[in-house]
């Protein structure tokens, strides 16, 4: 696969998705964000980028698409909502409930 076809194949799967985590299994930080969720009984596809033959390139193609350099790279609807610390935040400021509610993402 080329980078057109990562940067095609992760912005078909966080567009399918109302919640969609880029994560890497051994990260602390997308362990959290996975947690934080899981606490506010959100349904999300999540994708171990580490666990996957094509990761180099997955990584490039998240980089692509987002900007974003580090994991977890959350995608709410076609939103980025950022990573671990973006999600606490939102959270933080009572906002994280709500936004899950409206992009149908609670189970």
């Amino acid at each position: 696969m080329y980078l057109d076809d990562h940067v095609a194949w992760l912005t078909k799967q966080h567009q399918q998705s109302p919640l969609t985590v880029f994560s890497k299994s051994y990260c602390p930080y997308s362990r959290r964000a996975k947690e934080l969720l899981r606490e506010q009984h959100a349904k999300f596809d999540v994708y171990e980028v580490d666990l996957r033959a094509d990761a180099e390139h997955l990584q490039m193609a998240l980089r692509e698409i987002s900007g974003h350099r580090t994991f977890p790279t959350i995608f709410l609807k076609d939103e980025l909502i950022g990573g671990s610390d973006s999600l606490q935040h939102l959270q933080d400021l009572g906002v994280l409930p709500g936004m899950l509610a409206a992009a149908k993402a609670l189970l």
